[in-house]
């Protein structure tokens, strides 16, 4: 779980912590890991294990915060733990503002799991 932190390059952590957080832009929804991202959370030229725990962390907001549940053999423990380890190594990344949702992104975010389980649009 910390392996990720750990193990991220120092050039990943520096893009991650340069993005800015803007309480202006809207969502987009992640079809295969159910989940929301913002454009200033994942920083252009981020390498494969920066995007790794992005990943992570972007299902452990969606599983702590915004309703998200996951199906076995998925284990929410280990997203929180990623969560909870890259918050105690104070990693500035602007999702960690994210943890309620606007009513406009609430409403959003639940239109796309609907169309996920119907199947509609996807």
């Amino acid at each position: 779980m910390s392996k990720l932190l750990k193990e991220l390059p120092d050039s990943d952590r520096k893009l991650i912590e340069s993005q800015k957080f803007d309480p202006k832009l809207n969502p987009e929804f992640d079809i295969m890991r159910m989940h929301l991202i913002w454009s200033d959370e994942l920083p252009l030229g981020i390498s494969s294990k920066g995007l790794e725990l992005l990943q992570k962390l972007w299902i452990a907001r969606a599983v702590k915060f915004h309703g998200l549940k996951l199906d076995k053999p998925f284990d929410p423990e280990h997203f929180l733990s990623i969560w909870d380890y890259a918050l105690s190594n104070q990693l500035q990344w602007p999702g960690f503002k994210r943890q309620h949702l606007s009513e406009r992104d609430k409403a959003y975010y639940e239109q796309c799991l609907s169309n996920l389980n119907n199947d509609d649009d996807y």
